[in-house]
Formats: C-alpha cells, sequence, structure tokens
C-alpha cells in the first residue's frame, strides 16, 4: 500500500457518500478519477445502464492507448 497507478473508480451515489479524494490518495499514489455512473449500486451495475458503458469505454479506450504508446 499504497497502489502506484492512477484509478479510475466507477461508482454508485449511494456507496460514494463518505470517502475523499484525500482519503483516495492514501490508498493511491497516480491520479483518482471518480465516475458516477448510478443513484444506487443496482442501477450503476446494471447491463443495461448506458451512464456505466459509456464511462467504461472511455476508460477502455485511455488504456488501449497507454499501451499503444509504450
Amino acid at each position: 500500500l499504497p497502489y502506484d497507478c492512477d484509478v479510475n473508480m466507477h461508482y454508485s451515489s449511494q456507496r460514494m457518500q463518505g470517502p475523499s479524494i484525500a482519503f483516495l490518495r492514501q490508498l493511491f499514489t497516480g491520479g483518482v478519477e471518480r465516475h458516477d455512473v448510478g443513484s444506487t449500486h443496482a442501477t450503476a451495475l446494471s447491463p443495461r445502464n448506458p451512464v456505466f458503458a459509456s464511462s467504461l469505454q472511455r476508460c477502455v479506450g485511455r488504456i488501449r492507448e497507454a499501451a499503444r504508446a509504450a
């Protein structure tokens, strides 16, 4: 600990009301991006949630770009 890399967190509003960026920086040394993808955990993880799908697609695209550049 801490995890030495950038982190993208996909979460529901319901589950992420507490932890602050300052707290998360103690766990991760890189950048921390939080993506609110639903109001409840069930909504956030629903396979029919277009907000989650779009956010995940953007993150995977960044990973692929970084891999090609390496």
